[in-house]
C-alpha cells in the first residue's frame, strides 16, 4: 500500500466497530460478519492518449490477483421498531505482473495496479417488523487507485507511461432486500439488490446468501452464497482519459457474531 492509504484499513475496521457504541441508547441487537469474497476480479481500463496510441485502448483483465484483502459486515436492529442501521466494509489491494496485449496488430506490455476501498453505511427498514422485504439506504465511499503502467509498445521497450486514477467519492445509495427463516431449523436466507451514483459513474451489485445459526440464541452463525459488484469510474489524467469498469464476481462465506 502506498502511504496515501496506509492507515485506511485501520481507521474504518474502527469506524466499523465504533457503531454499537455510538447507538448504544435503547435496545438493540447486533450481528458482525468478518466474510471472505471469493472474487474473480476483472478491470478494464479504456485508455485515450493521442500521443501514444491514437487511438482508444483496453485493457481487459488486467488485475486477477490480491495482495491484501479484508472485509466485515455489520448490522444492528433496534428491538421493537422495523429500523436498523447497517456498515459494510471492503478493502483490497490487487496487483498483477505485467501482462502482454495486442491493439490490432501492435503488441503493448503493461501492468496495472489498484487499491479499492468501498464503505457502505445507512439505515434499514423493513415492511413486517424485523424480516420479509426491507430497503437499505445511505452512503457508499468509493476509494480507488488505480494504476496502469505501459512499458513496452511494438515490441520494444517504451518510455514508461503512467495512467492513473486516484480519487475518493461518495455516492447515494439504495436497495432492497430480503430475509426469511426456514421454521426452527436454524437455516435462513437472504438477498439483496443495491444501486449508488453521484460522485462515481455509477455502481450496482447484489448477493444471495443462506445461513445457519447455532449456539446459545442463536449468537453464532455461518454464512455462504454469492456476490456481485459492478463499478464503473472515469477521471483526466494529466496526459489521456482514463475509464475504469471494475467487476467483482464470486462466493462469500462468513461467520457471524451475535449480541
Amino acid at each position: 500500500m502506498t502511504a496515501r492509504t496506509s492507515h485506511r484499513p485501520l481507521l474504518l475496521a474502527l469506524a466499523l466497530l465504533a457503531i454499537p457504541a455510538s447507538a448504544a441508547a435503547g435496545d438493540w441487537s447486533w450481528n458482525l460478519t468478518p466474510y471472505f469474497w471469493l472474487a474473480d476480479i476483472t478491470v478494464d481500463v479504456q485508455i485515450n492518449d493521442r500521443e501514444v496510441f491514437d487511438r482508444q485502448v483496453e485493457f481487459s483483465d488486467l488485475i486477477d490477483d490480491a495482495d491484501f484483502a479484508f472485509m466485515a459486515h455489520l448490522e444492528g436492529r433496534r428491538e421493537g421498531t422495523s429500523f436498523g442501521i447497517f456498515a459494510d466494509l471492503f478493502l483490497a489491494d490487487l496487483g498483477d505482473d505485467a501482462r502482454m496485449f495486442d491493439i490490432g496488430a501492435i503488441p503493448i506490455t503493461a501492468e496495472a495496479d489498484l487499491e479499492l476501498t468501498i464503505f457502505d453505511v445507512g439505515g434499514v427498514w423493513y415492511v413486517n417488523g424485523d424480516s420479509g422485504f426491507g430497503v437499505h439506504y445511505g452512503v457508499r465511499l468509493i476509494d480507488v487507485d488505480n494504476e496502469v503502467d505501459v512499458r513496452g509498445f511494438g515490441g520494444l521497450p517504451a518510455n514508461r507511461r503512467i495512467f492513473e486514477i486516484a480519487r475518493t467519492e461518495f455516492d447515494g445509495l439504495i436497495g432492497g432486500r430480503y430475509i426469511g427463516e426456514i421454521s426452527a431449523s436454524g437455516w435462513s436466507f437472504a438477498g439483496w439488490i443495491d444501486f449508488s451514483a453521484g460522485g462515481s459513474d455509477g455502481s450496482w451489485g447484489g448477493a444471495l446468501v443462506a445461513g445457519y445459526h447455532f449456539g446459545s440464541d442463536d449468537r453464532y452463525g455461518i454464512r455462504f452464497g454469492y456476490r456481485h459488484l459492478q463499478i464503473e469510474l472515469g477521471d483526466e489524467d494529466r496526459q489521456a482519459k482514463v475509464e475504469s469498469d471494475i467487476s467483482l464476481s464470486g462466493p462469500i462465506v462468513g461467520f457471524t457474531f451475535a449480541w
